[in-house]
């Protein structure tokens, strides 16, 4: 792995710096699924992710697993009252990360109104169905306009853009590992597993299906 030409052309010579949100987001969790559940652990996990998200937006996708993990821990069969402690206990952990990212931009000289502006310009940047990855639509056609407002060479499927496709794909490809994750972790299945399990799932469906990737 060290020394395939690829990975060292992707990190040395063009400079991706993939490798470490993927290292923060395998510790996010590391922290959140393994071990004695506790407000240190939880609020670690939900910091370390926002410093990833931060770093590389593409970590988000594996929000869905954190979030499934922090309801079936806090909220999944319990009493109300129980309920209410757990939803401010998952806000008390969910606040701190976002006030992380709000304020992550501001040694670029960049307020969290204007890091929001910054995140929306560049992800108008890639209206097109793939930049060069090997994915669903790499497959269909490199740099194709995947919105109706991308120019003319719009690619459709079944008369629907592309990008509506891939984002509506990526959304019933998640409900269905979040689903089997549930499935799983009732019939006793270690629980670490089947979130980390499903984490790369999501992961891995986001780049096969979604639009723009590099």
């Amino acid at each position: 792995m060290l020394f395939n030409p690829a990975v060292i052309a992707l990190s040395v010579v063009w400079g991706q710096v993939d490798a470490i949100p993927a290292f923060l987001v395998m510790a996010s969790l590391l922290f959140l699924v393994t071990g004695r559940p506790t407000v240190r652990r939880e609020l670690a996990a939900m910091i370390l992710f926002a410093a990833a998200f931060a770093m590389k937006p593409q970590s988000s996708f594996i929000f869905p697993v954190l979030g499934y993990a922090l309801y079936r821990r806090h909220l999944h069969h319990r009493s109300l009252s129980d309920i209410a402690r757990g939803c401010v206990r998952i806000v008390a952990v969910g606040a701190p990360a976002l006030g992380l990212l709000a304020v992550s931009g501001l040694p670029f000289g960049l307020s969290p109104v204007g890091l929001k502006d910054f995140y929306s310009k560049a992800s108008n940047g890639y209206k097109i169905t793939s930049v060069w990855a090997f994915n669903l639509w790499g497959v269909v056609g490199f740099q194709r306009g995947d919105v109706r407002n991308a120019g003319t060479l719009v690619q459709f499927v079944a008369g629907v853009p592309a990008f509506d496709v891939g984002a509506l794909a990526f959304v019933a490809g998640t409900a269905y590992v979040i689903w089997r994750a549930h499935r799983s972790i009732n019939r006793g299945h270690d629980e670490a597993r089947v979130l980390v399990v499903a984490a790369a799932a999501t992961s891995l469906i986001a780049f096969t299906v979604l639009n723009a990737y590099a």
